[in-house]
């Protein structure tokens, strides 16, 4: 909570700024490898598949092509969708990983309880923004 004379850092935060002072969990992006990442309209995430680099000239930045995993809401299981979701997306959006896929489909992913809380951490700050803006 800030002092009186402080002003609240949190309505002068863009969400990007907001986003980088998370701890984070990803150390290094691999290739094959798995990712929570953050989505901010609706503030949700997705587990999602490195594929590799974007070559794509109208991104900058470290920006990977993600291939989407869906969640069974009933069982919180991951599977992949019948169809391919992949899009290209920055890397300061990825907020846990590499993450463990157990099982050979539909998947659980090991540290759940981790990617939530960070998520629910960030979705309250956003939530706070909001009411204040």
């Amino acid at each position: 909570m800030p002092l009186d004379n402080e002003p609240d850092k949190v309505l002068t935060e863009t969400i990007e700024e907001l986003w980088r002072k998370l701890e984070s969990t990803v150390v290094t992006i691999e290739k094959d490898s798995y990712y929570s990442v953050f989505y901010e309209d609706p503030p949700k995430y997705y587990v999602e598949r490195v594929l590799g680099s974007c070559s794509c000239s109208a991104v900058s930045g470290d920006h990977f092509r993600m291939r989407f995993l869906k969640c069974d809401a009933l069982t919180g299981k991951f599977s992949w969708p019948c169809s391919d979701d992949i899009e290209c997306l920055a890397s300061l959006w990825m907020f846990a990983g590499p993450l463990t896929l157990d099982g050979h489909g539909p998947f659980t992913i090991d540290e759940i309880d981790i990617i939530e809380e960070k998520f629910q951490v960030f979705r309250r700050e956003i939530l706070i923004k909001q009411l204040h803006a």
